[in-house]
């Protein structure tokens, strides 16, 4: 009973912590500034307040990081096909490019609070947090410390080093890790076989997967993973898959970086800025160009 009143009040502290905290207009890029490291490194770190149901009865995919905290009441979360039910003090880390979504709970006199944390894989990390995937995180008041020094430095960016930020996060993932790593039996993300190929390419899109490689991983024909793809309910091909994630990707090299667009059509995999450009439109609704030049998605 002590170690929970312990837990409530720290919660309760960062809970006011919080409520000043919105989702930046725009997210500036900057680096965690660590070279290498045996952790996994987050980059790219922005944090907000959000009070009431998270929006989103259908599925959504983004190519960031999010770690949600509820801070108070309860939400229930959908990751692929896995139904978390999240209350206060409990937390859940969303991988990029994971279908997610949020079922509505039984109506609350209180609407639920949440801390969003949100960032990007740094390109020198040592690790995978893959350990926390589907896992509902339960925090200690140790956690809740640590994630009141990540507000503390996050609300000081001006005058920090973002290596502060980027460590602090990356020491809340390692301990969450550390709880799972001597678990044994099979981890929650394993399922189907088209489920773990759908993980395995959505982990190693980016570097030059071919189909021949997803075969050999999992000692199967090419017909025989077209079979297990034609009898999905998404119908999609592994080869349309693997598109679609290079487009998510190339979004985050538009918005946020310098590259030219001929540049990240190259790294998406495409040989020409056009049929680049064209695939972009098709799937996001404006060109390239016009989307660095006004910020903005359609709804």
């Amino acid at each position: 009973m002590k170690k929970n009143s312990v837990k409530g009040r720290a919660l309760e502290k960062l809970r006011k912590a919080t409520l000043n905290l919105r989702i930046p207009e725009k997210f500036d890029y900057y680096s965690s500034g660590i070279e290498s490291s045996s952790f996994f490194i987050p980059d790219n770190i922005h944090i907000w307040h959000h009070r009431g149901n998270l929006q989103g009865n259908t599925p959504k995919q983004h190519s960031r990081y999010v770690l949600k905290i509820v801070l108070s009441g309860n939400n229930i979360s959908v990751l692929d096909e896995h139904v978390l039910k999240l209350n206060a003090g409990q937390a859940v880390l969303i991988f990029p490019h994971q279908r997610h979504w949020n079922q509505q709970p039984a109506v609350t006199s209180t609407p639920p609070e949440f801390l969003l944390v949100n960032f990007l894989a740094h390109p020198f990390s040592g690790t995978s947090p893959e350990l926390l995937k589907n896992r509902l995180i339960e925090l200690s008041a140790g956690d809740i410390a640590v994630i009141m020094q990540l507000l503390e430095s996050e609300q000081e960016s001006e005058k920090m080093d973002h290596r502060d930020t980027g460590m602090l996060l990356a020491w809340l993932l390692h301990r969450f890790r550390q709880r799972f790593q001597d678990e044994t039996g099979a981890n929650p993300s394993d399922g189907s076989v088209q489920k773990r190929i759908d993980d395995f390419i959505r982990c190693n899109f980016k570097k030059h997967l071919t189909l021949q490689m997803i075969c050999d991983k999992f000692n199967i024909s090419r017909t025989t993973l077209q079979r297990i793809f034609a009898a999905g309910s998404s119908r999609r091909t592994p080869g349309k898959q693997i598109r679609q994630l290079k487009l998510l990707e190339s979004l985050e090299w538009v918005m946020h970086s310098e590259n030219s667009i001929k540049e990240i059509a190259l790294l998406s995999g495409y040989s020409d800025q056009f049929s680049f450009s064209r695939a972009f439109k098709k799937m996001f609704g404006l060109s390239p160009l016009h989307l660095r030049e006004t910020k903005k998605l359609p709804e």
